[in-house]
């Protein structure tokens, strides 16, 4: 990992969950103001409908991301989730990564796509801030 790249000083504990993660990257590396809900109470189902929908008023799905563009994940293997965890995508080198927030640490962590399934999720979209 380059230390160049703007996500590495990210790494490391981080309060809240993962859309405070993301909040706060937009705001401090992009200058964006973005609103997406946090994870209490709602849950897992809650917070898929909640985050679809904070994304969809202030984003569009792209196939083509770029840095700072917004990640939804899931579980692996749970198809009925829309997307239940928020990350930035990253652009390194040409290798696309996820910065994002695990709540087991409560740290942010950096992390390959192509290795998002060792971890137990899976990128369902990437969406484009307006």
């Amino acid at each position: 990992m380059p230390a160049a790249h703007w996500a590495v000083e990210w790494l490391g504990p981080h309060p809240g969950d993962c859309a405070a993660l993301v909040r706060d990257v937009q705001a401090a590396e992009f200058g964006r103001e973005v609103r997406l809900p946090d994870g209490r109470p709602r849950g897992r189902r809650g917070l898929d409908a909640a985050l679809a929908a904070g994304a969809a008023e202030q984003a569009t799905p792209t196939d083509r991301p770029r840095d700072g563009d917004l990640a939804l994940m899931r579980a692996r293997g749970r198809r009925r989730s829309l997307g239940h965890h928020a990350g930035v995508y990253c652009d390194v080198r040409g290798e696309p990564y996820v910065l994002h927030w695990l709540a087991a640490s409560g740290a942010a962590t950096l992390l390959r796509v192509r290795r998002l399934g060792r971890a137990g999720l899976e990128l369902t979209e990437t969406l484009r801030w307006r």
